[in-house]
């Protein structure tokens, strides 16, 4: 009976022995071979980590949509939760924090948006629109050659990519100074998409700068009015976009239709806020057309936000102050603009026409006005 015991034992030890040296070749083969051999009841860990993931997938999947509807607010929440409290750092959630980082409030979040992004496309070549998001941030930047790099890279894989010829004319023109080239870009950009309302808005700034290196009339004549068609175009593509109305209102202004820049002007305001520029062609288009009230309105603007160091500001006022026959008040204003201007070029003739509607109400101030121009301009005896 013992001796039976024991045979058998042996025989269990061996089989065992056997089974496990079978049991080792058989996975070690098989994940040589890529196979995997997992029991199904060791696989516990394995699943309760897959409905961990399903959940966070779920969550980004919530957080993705929210992005697409341009709900940012709500798909930061849930984005930031998976990345700090969840540490869920994967690609996607990287590149779509970032994503909404960038349209929710680019300025705020630009370091952020520069570290995840960067990341991104450290990690991976499938998430190239990263390589756009960093263009534009490093296009902001004035940092250009960054910002060629990147949007070069983006090209590299999205050939057809109608934004990243967009994005091209602008940061080669800033390298470059070539509009013709930027020009080229833009038609490039809308040929492969002509619904992109964006480069329709490119080439009316490029047209209006192919002004400046003309003087023949006819041709100016012919980029603003193509300026205007282009941007307006923007307009009906995207009527979201604020640039498209400085643009065409900027052309009217030289095409000295100043009642359709006036409004073109106003509306961009509207969209966009303050603006020093637009305050300045608003009020020089209502001088234009010799609107005193409106006039003094936007220079005022300019005067009360933008510094009372500037010259020009003073002088329009001073000039809407004489469509009112209002003398007294355009000589301070022209006097006011040699103060602001005392050492430039024009600070003689703000004082001389200072002197000359001082003359109308108060012939001792014009004389003082006067005597302080020669005392600044002129020390001869003889003109004293």
């Amino acid at each position: 009976m013992l001796i039976n015991y024991l045979k058998m034992k042996k025989f269990l030890q061996i089989l065992v022995v056997i089974l496990a040296a079978y049991i080792f070749a058989y996975v070690k083969v098989g994940y040589i071979k890529g196979y995997k051999f997992i029991p199904i009841d060791l696989s516990f860990f394995k699943n309760k980590e897959n409905t961990h993931n399903n959940k966070l997938q779920s969550q980004l999947d919530e957080a993705i949509n929210y992005c697409n509807q341009g709900d940012y607010s709500d798909a930061i929440d849930i984005l930031e939760e998976l990345y700090n409290d969840d540490n869920y750092q994967t690609t996607m959630v990287k590149y779509m924090l970032a994503k909404s980082y960038y349209y929710y409030d680019r300025d705020y979040y630009e370091d952020k948006i520069k570290e995840l992004f960067s990341d991104v496309v450290d990690e991976t070549d499938t998430l190239d629109s990263a390589y756009l998001f960093m263009a534009t941030i490093d296009y902001y930047n004035d940092d250009y050659d960054k910002a060629y790099y990147n949007i070069d890279q983006f090209l590299t894989y999205e050939p057809q990519a109608s934004e990243g010829y967009d994005w091209l004319a602008w940061i080669m023109y800033d390298i470059t100074d070539n509009v013709d080239s930027a020009l080229k870009n833009e038609y490039i950009s809308i040929k492969l998409d002509s619904t992109n309302a964006d480069p329709y808005y490119g080439i009316a700034h490029f047209l209006e700068l192919k002004v400046d290196e003309t003087y023949d009339e006819d041709s100016i004549v012919q980029y603003l009015t193509k300026a205007v068609e282009y941007g307006k175009k923007s307009m009906e593509l995207d009527y979201s976009l604020n640039l498209p109305y400085y643009y065409v209102g900027y052309a009217y202004y030289y095409l000295k239709n100043y009642d359709s820049a006036a409004v073109y002007f106003r509306e961009y305001l509207e969209n966009h806020g303050s603006d020093e520029d637009t305050y300045l062609y608003l009020a020089k288009s209502f001088l234009k057309l010799q609107k005193s009230d409106s006039t003094i309105k936007y220079v005022d603007t300019l005067i009360n936000h933008y510094g009372d160091h500037n010259d020009t500001y003073y002088s329009i006022r001073a000039e809407a102050k004489l469509l009112r026959e209002d003398y007294q008040a355009a000589s301070n204003d022209f006097f006011n603009a040699y103060d602001a201007n005392i050492q430039g070029e024009n600070a003689h003739k703000y004082m001389l026409l200072a002197a000359k509607y001082a003359e109308k109400y108060n012939k001792v101030t014009a004389a003082d006005y006067l005597n302080e121009y020669l005392d600044v301009f002129d020390n001869s005896y003889n003109n004293k």
